[in-house]
């Protein structure tokens, strides 16, 4: 199986003036046009008042600074809310029905046996052992169920923490992107304030020259993909 090329990289060279000094070149080996300006770029952070910043801040710094007007940052996703609870309604009470009223049964013990008699002397009769019995093996009490306003409440009360956590961690978010994004413009006015590129040239190396650059990139430029530049 054949292997891919990668793509030649190319030589740039940038010519630019740092705080209305002497003019300065610099050349640097990149794909296209664009990866060569965030090249520079990155060269030129030691210029600028904050130096010491995250990998994240540093490629939105470079790509804000290589393609302006255009994003550089991702919106951060925000954590959904849990859907709303309905509101307990109490359970509507039966009215009792006057025609079906339960009537108990007197159960009148059977008469004593007089033959059978407790050690002590006293009188017992199958009907009590019966009796007995059925409450030694009698059948296990059922589970009691959680009261229906109880219930709604502790759901409810565990929504409104989820909510809360969500909204806490929603805003930490947003304020990081506001933070972040801030900053790297602010970084980027600060780079353009003190460093003016005056030529911008990729060399072609079949005909042995130097081909100009326009620079600042038009808004077309910025917005198509980086593609290695076709040397003429």
């Amino acid at each position: 199986m054949s292997r891919k090329r990668e793509p030649d990289l190319i030589q740039f060279r940038i010519e630019y003036v740092l705080d209305d000094d002497l003019p300065v070149e610099k050349f640097f080996m990149a794909l296209n046009e664009k990866d060569a300006i965030k090249t520079f770029a990155h060269s030129c952070q030691k210029f600028l008042s904050q130096q010491r910043v995250s990998e994240e801040a540093t490629d939105c710094f470079l790509n804000a600074f290589a393609n302006p007007g255009q994003p550089f940052l991702d919106e951060p996703a925000m954590i959904p809310v849990p859907e709303e609870i309905a509101e307990y309604e109490p359970p509507e009470e039966e009215e009792p029905n006057e025609t079906q009223e339960v009537q108990e049964e007197t159960v009148e013990p059977p008469p004593a046996d007089p033959f059978m008699q407790q050690e002590d002397g006293e009188e017992t009769s199958p009907f009590a052992q019966s009796t007995e019995t059925d409450n030694f093996l009698g059948a296990p009490s059922r589970e009691q169920k959680e009261d229906p306003a109880i219930e709604h409440a502790r759901k409810k009360a565990e929504r409104d923490m989820k909510i809360q956590e969500a909204n806490q961690e929603n805003e930490r978010r947003r304020t990081e992107y506001e933070q972040l994004s801030s900053w790297v413009l602010q970084q980027v006015d600060e780079l353009n304030e003190r460093v003016s590129i005056i030529h911008f040239e990729q060399h072609n190396r079949w005909a042995d020259k130097w081909d100009p650059i326009s620079y600042p990139f038009t808004k077309e430029e910025t917005a198509t993909s980086d593609t290695p530049r076709e040397e003429s």
